[in-house]
C-alpha cells in the first residue's frame, strides 16, 4: 500500500509530505485547493510523462517521492528480476521522480536509476487511479476480458489455452519453415552438402592442431635442437669437445668417496649418492642421444605440416575457433542436411503435429468460451445490482462476448487456430443503457466521467476479493450524485477498503465521513506566493470540516450535529 508521499516544488506545492493509512482515506478541500495536484504528483512518481511546466515557478526542479510497502509475490518477483529489490527492506518500494525546469526528468526505484516504462510497469501493479476522464482502461476490450476472467476465476482454462497456444505456434513455425520456397531449399541443401563434405575431407581430430604446431616448431628448429643436444651430451658424458665431461668427474669423485666409505663406514651414503649421480648423468646423456635420433630435419615433412596447419586455419575461419567447435558445427550441419534430404517426410510430420496442436487449441478455446459465457451472465447481474444504489438505478449492464474472428466453416483447422490468441478466441464489449428504452451501446460512447467512475466502483466492488492491485484511488466519483446515493457510494468504498487501500478525493460529506483517515487540502498566500497545505483531521477538527462541506461555508451548530452523526454512523 501507499505509505508516504513527498512533494517538492511541484506546481504550486513548495514542500509537502504526508503519510497514508490502510483502509479508506478521504481527501477533501475547496475547489482549486490543490487536490488534483496531489494526484498529478503521484502519477508523475509512477511514470507519467514529465513536463517542465510541472516545476514550481522559480525552482530548478520538481521532486516527488512515493513510498509503498508491498508483499505480493508477483511484485517481489518483478523487483528481483529487475535487480531493484531493497536488500535492507525487501518489502519497501520507493519511487523517486525528478523533473527539471529544462524539461529533463529522471526516475529511480529504491535508489536505482530506471526508465519511465519500468516505473509505469511497476506502478500499474501497485495503484489503479480512477479519475475524471481517466478511465480509458475500462474502455479497452482486452481489459474488459481480463475483468470477466477475474470474476469467473478462469485461471485453469486460461492457462490451458495459453499452453495450447504456445504449442500450436511452435508447431506452426516449424511447419512454415519446412514449407519454405523449394528453390531456396535446394540451394541450402547443396551448400550444406558442400560444407559437410569439406569438413569430412579434412579428417579433423581433437588436439591435432596443437600437435602439428609443436611438430612444426621442432622441424623449423631442428638444427638448433641437434646442436644444443650434442653440446649437452658432450659436456655430460662424451667429452669429445670437453676436457672433463661431467660423467668422468663424477666417476672420479665416486671413486674417492668409495675410499672414504671404506675407511669410515659412516660415510657409505656419500659414496652411494656420488655413484647414483654418475649413473644419472650417463642416463641423461643416453636420453639426449635418443631424442636426437628422433629429431626430423626433413624439409618435405615440414612442408606437409605447414600445409595441414594452413588448411585447419582456413577451416577455423569458416566453422569455429577450435577443432572441437568445428566438429560440433559439422554435426549441426549434417543434422540440417538430413532434414533437407528428408524434407517431405519431415513436412508431413510437422503438418500432422501442427494440425493436432490446432485442434487442441480450438478445444481449449471452446472450453474457455463456455465458462466465459456462464460467467458473463452472473457478472452483468452483479454489476447491475451494484450500480443501482449509485444513482444509476435504471441503468442496464451487458457483457457482450463475441468471437475474435468470424467463424469460417470452410477454413481448415490450422487457419481457424491462427485466429486464436493466447487468451482465447473471444472479445468482450461492456454495453450500457443508462435509461430505460435506450439501446445498449458500448460503455465508451454513453457514459460521462462521473458515471464511469461509479461503474468502475461497481466493478471493483464485485471483484474486490480477486483484484490484485492493492491501492485504488477514486477522484470525483461523486460527480452528479447527492443524498442517499452519496451515502451508498461511501458505504461501497468502505466495504472495498476492507480488502484494498482506497483513497478517494471527494466533495461530499457523506463520503468524507466514511474515511478511516481524513486529509484536508487547503492553500494560502504568503509573501505573494501561493502555498498548498495538507493536514490530517480528527476529532472536532474533522467534524468541523465535514460541517463546512454540508453548509458550503463556516459550520453552524446544526451542521456540526449532522457531521457528528455521520461520523458516528461510520465509526
Amino acid at each position: 500500500m501507499l505509505e508516504r508521499l513527498r512533494i517538492q516544488d511541484y506546481a504550486i506545492i513548495a514542500d509537502l509530505e504526508t503519510s497514508f493509512s490502510g483502509g479508506l482515506t478521504t481527501i477533501t478541500g475547496e475547489t482549486g485547493a490543490g487536490k488534483s495536484i496531489l494526484l498529478g504528483a503521484l502519477k508523475l512518481a509512477l511514470g507519467e510523462r514529465a513536463s517542465s511546466e510541472v516545476v514550481r515557478s522559480g525552482a530548478a526542479r520538481a521532486l516527488v517521492e512515493a513510498e509503498f510497502r508491498e508483499t505480493a509475490a508477483a511484485v517481489r518477483h518483478w523487483l528481483d528480476e529487475a535487480g531493484l529489490t531493497d536488500e535492507d527492506e525487501p518489502e519497501r518500494i520507493l519511487f523517486r521522480r525528478e523533473a527539471s525546469a529544462s524539461g529533463v526528468s529522471r526516475g529511480f526505484i529504491n535508489g536505482r536509476s530506471v526508465t519511465v516504462a519500468q516505473m509505469r510497469e511497476l506502478g500499474e501493479q501497485l495503484v489503479a487511479i480512477h479519475a475524471q476522464n481517466e478511465h480509458t482502461t475500462l474502455f479497452v476490450p482486452g481489459v474488459q476480458l481480463r475483468l470477466l476472467d477475474d470474476f469467473g476465476g478462469h485461471a485453469t482454462e486460461l492457462s490451458a489455452c495459453a499452453s495450447a497456444h504456445a504449442e500450436f505456434r511452435a508447431a506452426l513455425a516449424k511447419m512454415r519453415a519446412l514449407q519454405a520456397d523449394e528453390a531456396d531449399m535446394e540451394r541450402r541443401k547443396a551448400f550444406l552438402m558442400f560444407q559437410v563434405e569439406e569438413l569430412d575431407r579434412a579428417r579433423l581430430s581433437p588436439g591435432e592442431d596443437e600437435a602439428l604446431e609443436n611438430e612444426r616448431r621442432r622441424l623449423v628448429n631442428a638444427e638448433r635442437l641437434l646442436a644444443a643436444c650434442a653440446s649437452a651430451a658432450d659436456m655430460l658424458y662424451e667429452g669429445e669437445q670437453t676436457e672433463s665431461p661431467a660423467a668422468a668427474l663424477l666417476g672420479a669423485a665416486a671413486k674417492g668417496l668409495a675410499e672414504v666409505a671404506a675407511l669410515d663406514n659412516s660415510q657409505q651414503a656419500l659414496a652411494k649418492q656420488a655413484e647414483e649421480l654418475r649413473f644419472g648423468v650417463e642416463d641423461l646423456a643416453a636420453r639426449i642421444r635418443e631424442y636426437m635420433a628422433g629429431v626430423n630435419t626433413d624439409p618435405a615433412r615440414l612442408s606437409l605440416v605447414e600445409e595441414r596447419l594452413e588448411l585447419i586455419r582456413g577451416l577455423k575461419k569458416k566453422y569455429g575457433g577450435t577443432i572441437a567447435e568445428m566438429l560440433a558445427t559439422r554435426e549441426r550441419l549434417a543434422a540440417e542436411l538430413d532434414q533437407c534430404v528428408h524434407r517431405d517426410e519431415a513436412l508431413a510430420t510437422a503438418t500432422a503435429t501442427a494440425q493436432a496442436a490446432a485442434e487442441a487449441l480450438l478445444s481449449a478455446a471452446a472450453a474457455l468460451r463456455t465458462v466465459r459465457l456462464r460467467a458473463a451472465k452472473a457478472f452483468q447481474q452483479r454489476i447491475e445490482s451494484e450500480m443501482r444504489p449509485l444513482e444509476l438505478p435504471k441503468a442496464s449492464f451487458q457483457v457482450a462476448l463475441l468471437p475474435a474472428a468470424p467463424d469460417d466453416d470452410q477454413a481448415d483447422v490450422i487457419a481457424k487456430a491462427e485466429a486464436i490468441a493466447a487468451d482465447g478466441a473471444d472479445t468482450v464489449e461492456f454495453l450500457v443503457a443508462l435509461n430505460p428504452g435506450e439501446e445498449s451501446r458500448p460503455l465508451r460512447r454513453v457514459a460521462s466521467g462521473g458515471e464511469i467512475a461509479r461503474i468502475m466502483l461497481a466493478v471493483k466492488s464485485v471483484l474486490a476479493g480477486r483484484d490484485s492491485i492493492p491501492t485504488l484511488i477514486f477522484d470525483e466519483i461523486d460527480i452528479g450524485i447527492s443524498g442517499e446515493a452519496a451515502t451508498r457510494v461511501g458505504e461501497k468504498l468502505k466495504r472495498l477498503a476492507a480488502s484494498h487501500q482506497v483513497i478517494c478525493i471527494t466533495h461530499l460529506p457523506q463520503i468524507a465521513a466514511c474515511g478511516d483517515q481524513h486529509l484536508r487540502v487547503s492553500k494560502s498566500v504568503t509573501g505573494g506566493r501561493t502555498r498548498v497545505h495538507l493536514e490530517t483531521l480528527s476529532g472536532e477538527d474533522r467534524a468541523a470540516a465535514i460541517a463546512e462541506m454540508i453548509t458550503g461555508k463556516a459550520a453552524n451548530p446544526d451542521a456540526l450535529r449532522l457531521a457528528e452523526r455521520l461520523l458516528a454512523r461510520n465509526g
